[in-house]
């Protein structure tokens, strides 16, 4: 899990707000998705750059997540690597995109 801090707050307040206030929600669109959505928010990638990324590879966040090496130069593992070094897990992820725990 995540360690709590005011930055991991803050950023998922900003993305539970713009989701509120009208920002694009699409469970099966990989920018806009419960993962994409607070990858725009750490990244300040738009929800189509980050769905560019994401078809480079096959499968899912979750699949993603799995396959995610940080020396392999794929476009989605910087994404993802820029919400690891933020402070969020590959299980923190997962669990926010299936929102399991």
């Amino acid at each position: 899990m995540a360690i709590p801090s005011l930055h991991i707050i803050d950023a998922l307040r900003k993305t539970a707000n713009q989701l509120q206030n009208g920002s694009r929600y699409e469970w099966g669109h990989m920018g806009s998705c419960n993962c994409g959505n607070l990858a725009q928010t750490i990244t300040a990638f738009s929800r189509a750059e980050i769905q560019q990324r994401a078809l480079q590879n096959p499968g899912d966040w979750s699949e993603q997540l799995v396959e995610y090496c940080p020396s392999s130069g794929l476009p989605m593992d910087f994404i993802i690597e820029k919400m690891i070094d933020f402070g969020f897990s590959k299980q923190d992820l997962r669990h926010l995109e299936w929102l399991s725990d």
